[in-house]
């Protein structure tokens, strides 16, 4: 965390760029897209099929 917060302030302070808060909805999301290709590829490493059900709702 200390290290995205470092980015942010570098890239604010010394590029001059603007910061837009993107939500943590979005990070979260993200972070469980990373979390499902990671275990997706472990599986499959380990010579599992992965078989993926949408819950539609």
């Amino acid at each position: 965390m200390a290290g995205k917060l470092e980015e942010i302030y570098w890239l604010v302070v010394v590029k001059g760029m603007q910061y837009v808060e993107s939500g943590v909805k979005k990070y979260e999301e993200q972070l469980l897209q990373r979390k499902r290709q990671s275990f997706i590829r472990l599986a499959k490493d380990l010579n599992f099929q992965v078989v993926v059900n949408e819950i539609v709702g």
